[in-house]
């Protein structure tokens, strides 16, 4: 019970994000710059939870072959939602469809509950911090992906309540994913966990470098931009020192 009233208390935070994200981006969307500017932050600040909390775990707990398993089997399902993402992008400008991104609301809510599932499971096997690290993390990926669904759903022609809606209810797959690691996965064998969490490693950096990073360079890069990638891994780095 414990460790699911603290798994419960750290998902509050992305929902949070997400419902701040989608508020400020019908009420006062950000400009580009500082869109890409905060999207380089959080990917920095995931890049270092990666590298510094969480495979450092996984190294500790051995079974190479399962988390190379895991792995594998999470890169191919991401850049299989990818093309789905893509095709339906496409499909959409090519029809100038004014119906709802289905293809982008899928891979989102899929990849955060992957998510979920690793800030669980880092709570219950690789210890709190590395749970508190996560979170810091996702909170931040959380409010660019919130302000980037309500501007394609506005774009879309969605009504601003719908905007408003959608992405707190899809930063709910998160919480469904943390929550359901702790309950059904806590006691798992460790080989279990091992791939899963790789599993969860392999969402992160393709949401990184394959979400945050391609959007962010949608606009044009200035080098204060640029620094903010860094400053995201150094200041999640200095985090995780104190802990």
């Amino acid at each position: 019970m414990l460790m699911d009233g603290i798994v419960g208390l750290l998902v509050v935070f992305p929902v949070l994000a997400a419902i701040a994200g989608a508020v400020l981006a019908v009420l006062r969307p950000p400009s580009a710059r500082l869109t890409s500017g905060v999207q380089h932050f959080a990917a920095g600040a995931v890049l270092a939870a990666v590298a510094l909390d969480v495979l450092p775990g996984l190294h500790q707990q051995g079974h190479l072959g399962i988390a190379t398993g895991g792995f594998a089997l999470g890169a191919a399902i991401l850049i299989g939602l990818r093309q789905l993402e893509a095709h339906d992008g496409g499909e959409a400008h090519k029809r100038q469809s004014t119906g709802l991104p289905i293809g982008l609301l899928a891979a989102v809510g899929v990849d955060l509950f992957v998510d979920g599932i690793l800030v669980g499971l880092s709570v219950a096997s690789l210890g709190r911090t590395q749970g508190v690290l996560l979170t810091i993390a996702l909170t931040l990926v959380v409010l660019p992906l919130a302000l980037s669904v309500t501007a394609e759903l506005s774009n879309r022609g969605a009504s601003a309540i719908m905007a408003v809606l959608i992405p707190p209810l899809l930063s709910l797959a998160l919480v469904a994913g943390a929550l359901g690691a702790v309950v059904l996965l806590g006691s798992a064998p460790t080989q279990v966990l091992a791939g899963i969490l790789v599993f969860g490693v392999a969402a992160l950096l393709f949401l990184a470098a394959e979400e945050l990073l391609v959007e962010a360079h949608e606009t044009v890069d200035t080098p204060l931009v640029v620094a903010m990638l860094f400053a995201g891994f150094f200041v999640l780095s200095i985090v995780d020192s104190i802990h």
